[in-house]
């Protein structure tokens, strides 16, 4: 029987291709492809199904400010070195993201 806060098989593999999205994202940034300066200390490993909903959200154009915001000092709370490291991450992909969207809006 499962607990009402272990993850389903179903998450399991939701967060196992987020963890792995993350380990390449990682790589990329050890291999000199991507420069974000939050993944060297980040192990993906670490990261949450919280994290993963996260990631979904703002790939879908989704995440606002106050959620953001909501989650960064829960983070900051709570929160392990890797979960930290990716909320800096989030914070400047979510800031591009809606620079992006503005000049989008304005054409």
């Amino acid at each position: 029987m499962k607990h009402e806060h272990e993850p389903t098989e179903r998450s399991l593999d939701a967060l196992g291709a987020f963890r792995q999205e993350m380990w390449e994202l990682k790589a990329e940034e050890e291999s000199g492809e991507a420069a974000t300066a939050h993944f060297s200390e980040l192990n993906p490993d670490e990261l949450t199904e919280g994290e993963g909903a996260i990631w979904e959200k703002l790939g879908n154009h989704a995440l606002s400010n106050e959620e953001f915001s909501a989650y960064r000092t829960k983070i900051s709370r709570e929160g392990n070195a890797s979960q930290k490291h990716f909320v800096g991450f989030i914070g400047n992909k979510l800031m591009i993201q809606q620079l992006e969207d503005e000049r989008e809006e304005k054409k």
